[in-house]
């Protein structure tokens, strides 16, 4: 009998024109708590920002989520999504705080798009740390995360740290930046290379010989997504069975299948018998050159990442259990 699972797939991919709200610069040091008078640093002045700044994370359910607040608003949760090139904030924040309506734009996500409007804003912090945007997607939170178990007021995508090193590390559940002139890699990791496809991170491999794309997203609480298609290849699936699962996301939900999948070459290790998700890929995110898929928080936990993309590298170091 085939059992249905519920499953939170948090990805919002915007297209080539959509916004995709400017962070500049570089990161800052030691942690803070959020302030009434703001952020002492902000990655709009990456001159003035200290060698290293923590942000403490919590994981929640599998994802990602931070304290931030925009303007003078009341401190709230907000999720981390590496997955995402739109950063948002919940739209029922945003009109009770007065932002006002610039524009109308669309975003796709897991199971389609759906409409947002642009908001100016004076500042937006996470975890003490001004992000240097003056402009935001106001979208409502709750289709995304329905199910979390947390009331979020918004998503920061990798749009606002990717021009900086930073790094993310589940066992110590922090999220660290490095000012970009004295940043130096970890000396034990394994460099891998790192390219970004339409704004968001990823790493190559092969599937039956086959290119793959995987997307690096921490608005994913699964191992691997991969599109549906790919199920039905020869030789993939470690056992010829699977059962269903729901995911939800940016445009509602979306009826997936789950597995096993019999290898996945990663990072420089051979992973077998990987937990897989196949779902339709997201309306636009396909690819002729190569197949497109997502590694998501429970594969990703098992590892400390840092990420340099202007560098086209990620540093990978591998978590025993035990550590």
């Amino acid at each position: 009998m085939r059992c249905v699972m519920h499953r939170l797939a948090l990805i919002v991919t915007t297209l080539a024109l959509l916004l995709q709200p400017g962070c500049t610069s570089s990161p800052a040091p030691r942690r803070t708590t959020l302030s009434a008078q703001g952020s002492p640093y902000s990655l709009a002045e990456p001159e003035n920002l200290p060698e290293r700044y923590e942000i403490p994370l919590l994981i929640k359910d599998g994802f990602l989520i931070a304290r931030g607040r925009v303007n003078d608003a009341r401190p709230g949760w907000y999720l981390f999504d590496t997955g995402s090139n739109l950063t948002i904030v919940d739209q029922g924040l945003a009109n009770r705080i007065g932002l006002p309506e610039l524009e109308e734009r669309s975003t796709v996500g897991v199971a389609g798009s759906a409409d947002f409007t642009v908001r100016p804003i004076e500042r937006l912090e996470l975890g003490g740390l001004d992000l240097g945007q003056d402009h935001v997607g106001a979208l409502s939170m709750f289709p995304i995360t329905k199910g979390l178990g947390v009331s979020t007021q918004g998503l920061i995508g990798f749009n606002c740290f990717g021009n900086h090193p930073f790094t993310i590390d589940y066992k110590a559940q922090k999220l660290t930046l490095y000012r970009r002139d004295r940043f130096v890699p970890p000396p034990d990791a394994t460099a891998v290379p790192l390219v970004l496809y339409r704004g968001l991170p990823a790493v190559r491999t092969t599937l039956a010989s086959r290119p793959v794309l995987l997307l690096l997203d921490s608005g994913a609480n699964n191992a691997l997504t991969l599109p549906s298609s790919v199920a039905t290849w020869p030789g993939i699936l470690a056992t010829g069975q699977t059962s269903r699962t729901i995911a939800r996301g940016v445009g509602g939900e979306v009826h997936t299948q789950s597995g096993w999948l019999r290898r996945l070459d990663l990072f420089e290790l051979t992973l077998r018998d990987l937990p897989v998700t196949f779902e339709p890929p997201p309306p636009g995110l396909t690819d002729l050159r190569f197949t497109i898929g997502r590694l998501g928080n429970e594969l990703l936990s098992s590892f400390r990442l840092t990420f340099d993309a202007p560098r086209g590298v990620m540093y990978v170091e591998f978590l025993p259990q035990s550590e």
